[in-house]
């Protein structure tokens, strides 16, 4: 029964015990631990959030326990029977993606910006359009309408591709209106905007908090680094400080490179330092063809930065800052496609399903797009929709049908699979799984700690 259930499988080098109809997992967990990689062993269920660690000689018993749960044939009072759940697999893949499951809707005012930043993935798209107060109130009318209970919550963000500060005037009076509009109609409406933070003033601050907008600036935390990849830091770290006086909250968001990609704890100290009321930063991996543009150079990057990153999380939670990524946090999903269901509005009108691909020059813009707005109203295309939310399991690529990851990334982000290419984003999907690791490794150390129990789990001195 042993063989027949349970296979071995390479992924991106790294030897995985899979029960792989019934989801449940058995990876090599050593190098997370500072030791040899299949000298633990991480149990792991992500259609019922558990998961456990077991060293190498409890690895075999483990083994024969899962595969006598998956059979059928193990006592009733075994537990590893409640790593097994067909039932909610069953349910995700019978679950459609549809139009009014959207609940956000990402507003890309205009594409302007008074920086140039060095990465910038709309920079080829600048140009002078921008969207109208008409044209974001009708696509605001068409998603509030969208089979809305009472009470239902929703998210307007207004985001880069251009500042959305350069169109403030529309900008603020459409979040006016929105409001009352959701007021009235009992849905609770958040608001996000994503700046660079250099236009910032005291008008702008009173606006946000009086409409407790979430603000998150783009901001490279280490001077000379925000210089040269972004350009004004002392601007916009003054328009910070007035903000944390002011008492607006605010997160912050940087690009790593490979000038800032070993001073990431420095990041975090420097954060600490000068913006005490900051609880959230985010650190994203840089999307750029040009620096990632082979395998080898792809997986030299994403070691060092998981190296870096990793670090920097101890960093933080050691000052109770929270320091995230895009892949940091998928321990906490459970999805079949990577991107839940959202609408983007263009400067042009249209309605994507993708917030990088902004404009015409972004090179796969239209297999993104499933509405426009015409005549004052929204005109969507289930069937351009549904092509983009393909039914669950339908649209994975091969490498991903095994992987044991696939609940948590959904297959990983197609516009970075996209830019980088297949070889490129392969190194990319092995660095997220190794994060996966990492935090779910982590979460059991951390469950025995909370126990008051020794770490059994750290390595003895060489």
């Amino acid at each position: 029964m042993l063989a027949e259930r349970f296979v071995f499988d390479r992924i991106g080098g790294m030897a995985s015990g899979i029960f792989q109809q019934d989801d449940v997992y058995m990876v090599p967990a050593g190098s997370v631990l500072g030791a040899q990689d299949e000298s633990w062993w991480l149990i792991y269920s992500p259609l019922t959030g558990q998961s456990l660690l077991c060293d190498s000689q409890e690895a075999v018993a483990v083994r024969e326990r899962l595969a006598a749960a998956a059979a059928g044939t193990a006592p009733q009072e075994e537990p590893l029977r409640a790593l097994f759940a067909a039932d909610k697999k069953q349910a995700l893949l019978t679950r459609t993606v549809e139009i009014p499951r959207i609940r956000r809707l990402c507003i890309l005012a205009n594409q302007r910006c008074n920086f140039s930043c060095s990465y910038c993935y709309s920079a080829r798209g600048r140009n002078k359009q921008e969207l109208t107060f008409e044209q974001i109130m009708s696509a605001f009318e068409w998603f509030i309408a969208l089979r809305r209970e009472p009470g239902t919550a929703l998210t307007v963000a207004f985001i880069g591709g251009g500042e959305p500060l350069l169109s403030w005037g529309c900008i603020s009076r459409c979040m006016a209106e929105m409001s009352a509009r959701a007021q009235a109609q009992h849905v609770q409406l958040g608001y996000i905007i994503i700046t660079n933070g250099s236009l910032i003033t005291d008008e702008h601050i009173a606006f946000f908090k009086q409409y407790r907008v979430h603000v998150h600036v783009s901001f490279e935390v280490i001077p000379e680094i925000q210089d040269t990849q972004r350009g004004q830091y002392a601007r916009v770290h003054a328009n910070l400080l007035r903000m944390q006086e002011l008492g607006l909250p605010f997160a912050l968001r940087a690009v790593i490179t490979e000038l800032n990609l070993h001073r990431m704890s420095e990041m975090v100290q420097l954060t600490r330092l000068h913006y005490p009321a900051v609880r959230h930063l985010r650190l994203e991996p840089v999307v750029d063809a040009g620096l990632l543009c082979t395998p080898a150079a792809a997986e030299s990057f994403y070691h060092r930065f998981y190296e870096g990153f990793t670090r920097a999380v101890e960093t933080a939670a050691a000052h109770g800052l929270q320091l995230t990524c895009t892949d940091y946090g998928s321990a906490d999903m459970l999805r079949t496609h990577f991107c839940g269901p959202q609408a983007v509005l263009t400067p042009q009108g249209f309605i994507s399903a993708c917030e990088f691909e902004s404009d015409e020059a972004d090179g796969h813009f239209e297999h993104y797009l499933y509405g426009k707005i015409r005549a004052g109203r929204v005109e969507v295309s289930p069937e351009a929709f549904a092509a983009f939310y393909p039914p669950p399991g339908t649209s994975l690529p091969p490498a991903c049908q095994t992987c044991w990851a696939r609940w948590n990334c959904g297959g990983g982000c197609r516009y970075r699979r996209e830019q980088l290419g297949e070889e490129v984003f392969a190194q990319y999907c092995q660095f997220t799984r190794k994060l996966l690791l990492y935090t779910l490794v982590s979460r059991v150390r951390a469950a025995y700690r909370k126990l008051g129990m020794p770490d059994p789990f750290t390595p003895e001195p060489q």
